[in-house]
């Protein structure tokens, strides 16, 4: 038999759903349950307390974000764009 590649929170669905749902169950449960890093303080210490809402035990900072992660893939090419264009502007 093949180990399963999902964590002890996806296994409670049992073989139901199939294997590829449950891996992605799996990926977002951890992603969500991680600790980040700050962008106040820069401790990793920030961690979801609703859905796009992250919290700083340390420093008690509120951020808005992603719903399973505080920097999503769009924020980040946002950021990018927004970075080149002020550095355009500079020059």
């Amino acid at each position: 038999m093949v180990e399963d590649e999902t964590s002890d929170t996806a296994k409670r669905f049992g073989a139901r759903y199939g294997r590829k749902i449950r891996k992605k169950v799996s990926e977002v449960e951890s992603d969500s349950k991680s600790s980040y890093e700050c962008p106040n303080c820069r401790v990793k210490s920030l961690e979801r307390s609703g859905t796009g809402i992250w919290k700083c035990n340390k420093c008690g900072e509120k951020v808005a974000g992603g719903a399973y992660k505080p920097q999503t893939p769009v924020g980040e090419t946002v950021k990018r764009t927004l970075r080149e264009e002020i550095e355009e502007e500079e020059e």
